[in-house]
């Protein structure tokens, strides 16, 4: 199995997460479909009329809205079809990221959509990297509140260090960048770059999750076998 970020995520949690993930239908939601085509529009533009379609305002309901809707459907046949607010929220996000000078120097400056495989420790690591510059490497993210107290506890709880070292791995590099931005109004842009010890705390969780893989069974396994004893938490 080639491992990637996602995987690891999964895993991390539990065994049964992963085994969950791998069978999960793979269905796109709403909310995945607008994030590739935010990615598709910032770090592809050329790309997106070819694939993405935006859904005319009619009445479907109406004899005259279902046949215009028909007829843009046989229009826009293997494209991926955006709802018009949808399209207009990702409109958005992207200006926003085209009106931020630091967001797009970084950007500007990159190879973009990188797909990498490299053997390590046993296994094959597998990512999808948005972009790579000279020296450093980065992730576009999309969040509710890209503000650096509300990121940082977001980042931490999504294991985004795990993700920076999963590309750090594959690439060789250790300076990551995130380009952080909101999916509501104001949508505001915010480029983080990960310390040194996010990194190396996120290469030890790589490495304890892949020694967990690497003697795991395969077979469904929960939390713990065992009776745990609760315990307050420490901010009680």
């Amino acid at each position: 199995m080639k491992l990637s970020y996602s995987k690891l995520k999964a895993f991390s949690k539990s065994p049964n997460h992963l085994l969950q993930y791998l069978k999960r239908d793979q269905e796109t939601t709403p909310a995945m479909l607008k994030g590739s085509a935010l990615h598709c529009m910032v770090l592809e533009p050329e790309e997106y009329r070819r694939r993405y379609g935006t859904a005319p305002q009619v009445d479907r309901r109406t004899k005259e809205g279902k046949a215009i809707y028909n007829t843009f459907l046989e229009d826009n046949q293997g494209k991926e079809i955006l709802p018009y607010n949808d399209y207009e929220e990702v409109l958005k996000m992207a200006e926003a990221v085209y009106n931020n000078t630091l967001a797009m120097e970084l950007l500007n400056s990159t190879q973009k959509e990188l797909e990498l495989e490299k053997e390590y420790r046993g296994v094959t690591l597998r990512g999808f990297l948005d972009f790579k510059g000279i020296g450093f490497i980065g992730d576009l993210k999309t969040t509710t509140d890209a503000s650096p107290k509300a990121f940082t506890r977001d980042s931490y709880n999504l294991l985004y260090h795990l993700q920076a070292a999963v590309y750090c791995e594959l690439t060789g590099y250790n300076d990551f960048y995130i380009v952080a931005i909101e999916n509501k109004a104001p949508y505001n842009v915010q480029l983080y770059r990960l310390d040194l010890e996010a990194i190396s705390e996120g290469k030890k969780l790589l490495n304890s999750l892949i020694d967990n893989f690497l003697i795991w069974d395969g077979q469904p396994q929960g939390y713990s076998d065992k009776v745990e004893i609760l315990e307050l938490p420490k901010w009680a």
